[in-house]
């Protein structure tokens, strides 16, 4: 991992593992960017929904691949930018936003569907691209804890 001002990268081998080793070093390094622990939690959730899925589907049947995480602080953002050589989403697109209904019993529940879901609660914007063989996806969380949606989620 290295910082650089308000930029933190880290690359590491996309498997389970790695992804946990990453995610704690990230998370003590988040003091770095003036990230408090509260959004650091946040932070490391939305993290750890999207690096897991990299794992789990981009590089399902390709072991050996990287991901490159970078986090740059503005002065009310941080920008993450992740990404990977795997398996493209399906048509280049990122899923589409279903709102899960959690009202059922837990027999009833979906199995799956809400990391895309909690990603897109906690973060202000999401985008992916597929660039010459590159997945990149692009999540921006607001700091300012008036208007950051993982504040109203988790804590208000």
């Amino acid at each position: 991992m290295t910082a650089t001002g308000r930029i933190l990268e880290f690359d590491f081998a996309a498997t389970d593992v790695a992804t946990r080793r990453a995610l704690a070093g990230l998370t003590h390094r988040l003091p770095e960017l003036e990230i408090g622990p509260d959004m650091g939690g946040c932070i490391e959730i939305v993290l750890a929904e999207a690096l897991n899925n990299v794992v789990e589907h981009a590089y399902a049947a390709r072991p050996g691949g990287k991901i490159r995480v970078r986090l740059r602080r503005t002065r009310s953002h941080l920008v993450v930018t992740i990404r990977d050589t795997g398996r493209p989403f399906p048509g280049k697109r990122l899923p589409p936003f279903v709102e899960l209904d959690l009202s059922g019993s837990l027999d009833s529940l979906p199995e799956g569907g809400f990391g895309w879901s909690l990603i897109r609660d906690l973060t202000g914007a999401v985008r992916y691209r597929h660039i010459s063989g590159v997945n990149v996806l692009y999540l921006r969380m607001d700091l300012d804890p008036a208007n950051a949606p993982c504040r109203k989620t988790m804590f208000g």
